[in-house]
């Protein structure tokens, strides 16, 4: 097998894909899961998941290849573009509704720019015409530079009046700018309407020979300078979008073999904000949620091990079964807390310190890699267990986790409600383990701290059992329940989320254990060196 040195163990953000030595290794990686086909049924509008379960990896690399009769694009939000959507509200005073006609008409604007690609192979007859007419007057609007990225789009909703003007003149049939656009004194929302009346007619033309299909990302992460409210409100008239075009709109164009769909990549706490109704329907029929559970007795047979265990595969010039690449680079049994062996295989220690994520065992591994001393750097075959107790590679791996924390807690919360939290670790005394009472304690201690400190108290931190469920919400920290029959059971939130219980909940006067790989980065435990 190839050496260490040659062997790519992560490539699952966009840049990666990009690069050309990668491509080849991320297409024969994929060809071989299984999510890929449950995103390409016509039914699904949402891929839920943590971050790093992949879901801007299967996105990727849908738009950079034909897989299976759909051409697919994956569209990115940024922080510029929910900013233009702040100065929107601002001037013209949106509501929900509103929010949710300007992602629509965003969203048909790409969709127009993708098909006017092939615009003799999509329209046909008097079809084209009026293609044509409307492509004609995008190009005077954007100066033939139109490019087809969402921040581009939102000129034409920003500058509507504009927008309208050279959509009526180019149009076959309809009245002057100032019969379209003057309609009970609400004029850009009536902009917006005739907008995307004009952009629905194109869609309705084109006949497609293949699936059309749009990812947008970027929603996980709430810009520093967007307050959470204006943020929670963009996001969800994007979601009412998505699902309004999915079914109330794109299932109305007759004669066409190819669909129309977008698909939004959501977590799966932002998913429940976002208001739709009924929800839990939502999630069985109309989503695919990247799920990689398994258990230590079980983890041969899961989807995370033959995901990671391919990655390396498929690097191979030879063939091989199913976890002979793993083996052959982490051929040692797990370290177990005490520092000694059992015969767990090399692969439960990457779970035990994981939130049974892809990228946390990737970056892991990325980060075990980065360690190998530098006389072996181009020779080492293999790792052993002496990785997994070298101080520097758990520090730096417990601050990757603790910065994949950050950014989930920032999405709700400010920097420095998120300093304060950190802070509660202090006042566990050291301990990775610890009973209800002592928490109460450590709980009333940081209280009383804060408020020496005249810190406003965070909301999520008042209650003591509130927090408590906080914690186990973020995964920061477990419960172990004894058992009657002897024994214990660990409780981790990510493992028992559910379809059907996706906040499942913590149980009081009980024992506690911090995640094991975020202990280094919280200052309990071990102290860094």
């Amino acid at each position: 097998m190839k050496k260490i040195y040659d062997v790519n163990f992560g490539f699952s953000d966009a840049e990666n894909y990009k690069r050309r030595e990668n491509k080849q290794l991320f297409q024969r990686f994929f060809v071989k899961n299984d999510f890929l086909d449950d995103l390409l049924r016509p039914q699904t509008t949402f891929l839920i998941g943590e971050k790093g379960t992949g879901k801007t990896a299967y996105s990727t690399f849908l738009a950079n290849g034909q897989y299976k009769d759909t051409d697919a694009s994956l569209k990115f939000i940024r922080e510029t573009e929910f900013s233009k959507f702040v100065e929107l509200k601002k001037t013209h005073n949106l509501s929900l509704s509103d929010y949710t006609e300007i992602w629509k008409t965003l969203l048909l604007l790409l969709f127009c720019e993708t098909v006017y690609q092939k615009i003799d192979k999509n329209f046909w007859g008097g079809r084209k015409i009026i293609a044509r007419n409307i492509k004609s007057a995008i190009d005077e609007f954007y100066n033939n530079a139109f490019s087809p990225e969402i921040m581009a789009a939102l000129k034409f909703v920003e500058n509507s009046d504009v927008a309208v003007k050279i959509l009526s003149k180019y149009a076959e049939v309809g009245g002057s700018a100032s019969d379209t656009t003057e309609l009970n004194g609400h004029v850009f929302q009536t902009n917006l309407l005739y907008i995307r009346r004009r952009l629905e007619e194109v869609m309705s033309a084109a006949k497609l020979d293949q699936d059309l299909l749009i990812f947008i990302d970027g929603i996980d992460i709430r810009p520093a300078g967007i307050e959470f409210q204006d943020y929670l409100s963009c996001i969800k008239g994007l979601a009412n979008a998505v699902w309004s075009l999915n079914n109330d709109f794109f299932p109305e164009i007759k004669d066409s073999i190819g669909r129309f769909r977008t698909v939004l990549l959501v977590r799966p706490d932002i998913f429940l904000k976002l208001g739709l109704q009924n929800p839990n329907t939502k999630l069985r029929d109309n989503s695919v949620v990247l799920d990689w559970s398994t258990t230590y007795k079980d983890y041969r047979n899961s989807g995370i091990f033959e995901v990671v265990d391919n990655l390396l595969s498929v690097q191979q010039e030879e063939d091989l079964s199913l976890g002979d690449a793993w083996d052959n680079y982490f051929p040692f049994y797990a370290p177990n807390r005490g520092g000694g062996h059992g015969n767990d295989n090399s692969f439960i220690y990457f779970l035990r310190n994981s939130y049974y994520r892809p990228r946390d065992i990737l970056t892991y591994i990325s980060i075990f890699k980065k360690h190998i001393p530098k006389s072996q750097k181009k020779e080492l075959t293999e790792f052993n267990d002496n990785y997994c107790s070298d101080r520097k590679i758990s520090n730096e791996y417990a601050d990757y986790l603790l910065g994949e924390l950050r950014d989930q807690l920032v999405f709700y919360y400010s920097e420095e409600e998120y300093e304060d939290f950190i802070q509660f670790f202090d006042f566990l005394k050291g301990k990775t383990r610890f009973e209800y009472y002592e928490y109460v304690d450590a709980h009333e201690k940081f209280l009383n701290d804060l408020s020496g400190r005249n810190r406003n108290v965070p909301n999520f931190i008042e209650n003591a059992d509130g927090f408590l469920q906080f914690l186990y919400e973020l995964n920061v920290i477990c419960y172990i329940e004894e058992l009657e029959e002897g024994g214990k059971f660990i409780h981790w939130s990510f493992r028992e989320r559910s379809l059907g219980k996706m906040a499942p909940k913590i149980k009081t006067d009980c024992r506690y254990e911090v995640h094991y790989g975020l202990v280094p980065a919280l200052n309990i435990g071990q102290k860094r060196k």
